[in-house]
């Protein structure tokens, strides 16, 4: 007994003896330890124009966020040290980039993403959506097999027909109007969605088909500002009506 008590206090006074590893202290600069976290701040732009919804995230964990509609984020809860972050954007090309985060407020980063589909060099450019007038669908239904189609919207009447189209050349607007045999004067014209005249092409065309090119250029001679018009088909017997968009660009097909 007196054997395993001696044993029993030179244990206790070995463990008492052990110096147990101090706390880490982190200098200036350096690596950190689990748990230290950093906040990323900046803004996100392409071309001067500030992106919304931009997916931000850091890459091997599940910290993300998206930028607001101003094109800024702040991402909080980011590992801290070098940290690879993602910047991914609808139609924008992915951004991988290398940071090191510091522990609390870094500061602010300013992203710029490269368009893979930039908008055409004619402001506004056209737009004709092209379920409407004779194609257009009915509320729920879905489209199949539209890929490689023309983009156009189409009218018609009893004695006419009106196409309109952008595509492939989106700072032009196609119109194609066919009137029949008992068609004799039309009056074609552009129409603001406050159903003001912005241009006439009154020509005084009789029957069989015709096609006008506009470049959207009011009869003031005073380019269209953005917004939704219509292209306005009159004749003795029908009154054909398509829409069109002055857009910065077109849809991805």
């Amino acid at each position: 007994m007196r054997t395993i008590a001696t044993v029993a206090l030179l244990a206790c006074g070995w463990l008492l003896g052990v110096e147990l590893p101090a706390a880490q202290v982190t200098p200036a600069g350096g690596s950190v330890g689990p748990g230290v976290t950093g906040t990323l701040n900046g803004e996100i732009t392409s071309g001067g124009q500030r992106l919304a919804f931009v997916n931000v995230l850091v890459a091997g964990t599940k910290v993300g966020i998206q930028s607001d509609a101003g094109g800024r984020f702040v991402l909080t809860g980011v590992p801290t040290g070098e940290r690879r972050i993602l910047f991914h954007g609808f139609r924008y090309r992915k951004l991988d980039s290398l940071l090191i985060v510091r522990p609390g407020a870094n500061p602010p980063i300013r992203v710029e993403l490269i368009d893979m589909f930039p908008p055409p060099k004619c402001q506004p450019c056209f737009w004709v959506p092209p379920f409407q007038g004779a194609r257009a669908l009915r509320h729920g239904a879905m489209v199949h097999d539209f890929v490689g189609e023309a983009w156009q919207a189409r009218a018609e009447g009893r004695a006419a027909t009106l196409v309109i189209s952008s595509d492939p050349d989106p700072c032009q607007l196609q119109i194609h109007h066919y009137l029949g045999p008992s068609g004799s004067r039309a009056r074609l014209s552009i129409v603001d969605s406050a159903g003001s005249t912005v241009h006439v092409f009154d020509r005084g065309e009789g029957r069989g088909g015709h096609h006008v090119v506009w470049d959207g250029v009011d009869h003031k001679s005073v380019r269209t500002p953005y917004g939704w018009y219509h292209v306005r088909l009159e004749t003795r017997d029908d009154t054909l009506q398509l829409e069109f968009g002055r857009v910065r660009r077109p849809p991805i097909r």
